[in-house]
């Protein structure tokens, strides 16, 4: 599977209840989401998803590339967030981070 972006659990229920799915029920910190016989387990914790579990819901989902593109979780994809930060740091930050592309 190509790149994949850095995506909150929120992001990804979204996602798959975009696509059909379904909240089934919740256990502890893991929602539970049905479509016909498919059944995934979502972490939902603070912070983004490790993409290796990005990776795996996406493949228990059955998602194409071109469904994930119109599902919006395309390889062009960035998260990005702020809090109080200064104007230098956030353009240092996005110089760094852009020079990595």
């Amino acid at each position: 599977m190509n790149k994949l972006p850095a995506l909150k659990s929120r992001d990804i229920i979204r996602v798959l209840e975009r696509i059909g799915f379904i909240e089934h029920r919740q256990k502890g910190s893991h929602k539970i989401l049905k479509k016909g016989n498919l059944r995934i387990t979502v972490p939902v914790h603070p912070g983004d998803l490790k993409k290796g579990t990005v990776h795996s819901i996406i493949e228990q989902a059955g998602l194409t590339v071109e469904e994930r593109e119109k599902a919006g979780i395309g390889e062009n994809l960035v998260r990005f967030s702020v809090g109080i930060e200064s104007t230098e740091d956030l353009i240092d930050d996005f110089k760094q981070a852009f020079d990595k592309l």
